[in-house]
């Protein structure tokens, strides 16, 4: 699922830009969503558990929690039954979502798989013991 930021310069100097993330492709993929908002959900958990029990000083945001659960109670619905809350789109709830979940989270790989390098090279190493040495060669 790939998606594009669009930004509106409006004409007036009074107002700010505006932004949005819109859908490249037609429909929204509403599980990736769902996961995202499940990751982000845990880390602001997992923040929360050890401000209590570790005295931490972690942000936890109460607006964004309150909004992740809004979202995701209304992408579920919308699963099952796609003219659960007609008003509000996938793709409009995607960019809202986006812009809330962002930041790398290690804790879920699978979601953020661009926050985690992924590159492999393999080296192969011949070692020999003489004479109480250890000698390497490349």
């Amino acid at each position: 699922m790939a998606y594009a930021l669009i930004v509106t310069v409006p004409k007036t100097k009074s107002s700010m830009l505006e932004s949005k993330f819109t859908n490249c492709k037609s429909g929204g993929d509403i599980a990736d969503l769902l996961k995202k908002i499940d990751c982000k959900l845990a880390e602001l958990s997992y923040n929360m558990y050890n401000n209590i029990v570790l005295m931490l000083n972690k942000s936890v945001p109460a607006y964004k929690l309150t909004q992740l659960l809004t979202y995701r109670d209304i992408l579920t619905n919308k699963q099952n039954n796609s003219d659960y809350a007609e008003h509000f789109s996938v793709e409009d709830i995607a960019g809202k979502v986006i812009r809330l979940t962002a930041g790398c989270s290690p804790r879920c790989p699978e979601v953020n798989s661009a926050c985690i390098p992924t590159t492999i090279t393999t080296t192969t190493i011949n070692c020999a013991i003489t004479s109480g040495e250890i000698i390497c060669t490349s």
